[in-house]
């Protein structure tokens, strides 16, 4: 990022930029992963009054609390001395860190966090084709599943089911609720985002208290393409989730308890090829 600034903006650094400014972040995109958040980060980041962090996921209070708060705080760009700025991170792992939530809450009393939540039988799809393009997964889509759901059944405490307990949202949304005031929460749907993007960003603006704009064009990151999933794959992933879906309808925040094949919009599917197009 300073890079940058020092090719685009000499003006900014010569006379806005401090290095010892405010680092404290004034927004947070928490997760939860698989469901858009580096989208929405850098779709964010392209405003005029935004500073991104020096990199997209910082990871500290569910990874590298230990580093100290200078550390974290030398991640995030300085606020300037003239206008208004803000500036921030996106980090899904602290949706799901049993940690992050009171570590976060106690240093940073203000910020404002943002959550985005995807239908998790789609989440559970996106995070096994994004593991085998990584060269970390082998299986099927099918066999994965069923060692998944297998362990579950036998241990639902392995570490190995993040694939799963990622989506037990109301879980996760009820201990950052124990911390941080609701008004300082957005919680979003990711169809919702992944269809309209333009007026999920004016919703997160008006969150933020920024001035609204509108990209020329809303891209997708990290799109990966794969194969439509099996509906009876489909089928036992939704039935897994069916309780905790439910659990989440109980917190009116989204509604993935019609599990509908047809009906997510969160995905291009072209019938020629088979292939689903990811738009995360």
């Amino acid at each position: 990022m300073y890079d940058r600034l020092v090719q685009n903006d000499r003006r900014f650094l010569d006379e806005l930029w401090h290095p010892d400014g405010d680092r404290d972040p004034d927004f947070i995109i928490i997760g939860a992963e698989k469901c858009g958040t580096t989208s929405l980060f850098y779709y964010l980041v392209q405003h005029p009054n935004v500073l991104s962090s020096l990199r997209k996921e910082i990871n500290f209070w569910s990874h590298y609390a230990d580093y100290g708060l200078e550390w974290y705080r030398s991640q995030l760009a300085p606020h300037p001395a003239q206008g208004q700025w803000l500036s921030g991170e996106s980090s899904p792992s602290y949706f799901v860190s049993e940690p992050a939530p009171q570590r976060l809450a106690q240093a940073l009393p203000t910020v404002k966090l943002i959550i985005l939540l995807r239908d998790p039988v789609d989440r559970v799809v996106s995070y096994f084709y994004h593991r085998q393009r990584q060269n970390a997964e082998f299986r099927s889509l099918e066999t994965a599943v069923d060692d998944l759901l297998r362990t579950f059944a036998h241990d639902p405490e392995s570490p190995t089911l993040s694939a799963l307990t990622s989506g037990f949202y109301a879980q996760h949304l009820r201990r950052w609720f124990q911390h941080v005031d609701h008004d300082r929460l957005l919680i979003l749907q990711a169809e919702t985002f992944f269809a309209q993007p333009d007026s999920i960003m004016a919703e997160v603006h008006q969150f933020l208290g920024l001035p609204q704009i509108a990209l020329d064009s809303y891209r997708p990151y990290n799109a990966g393409s794969y194969p439509a999933a099996e509906a009876s794959v489909r089928t036992k992933l939704a039935e897994f989730f069916a309780p905790y879906n439910q659990d989440l309808a109980t917190l009116s925040i989204a509604n993935f308890t019609d599990e509908c094949v047809d009906s997510h919009v969160d995905h291009r599917v072209n019938h020629f090829s088979g292939k689903t197009t990811e738009l995360s």
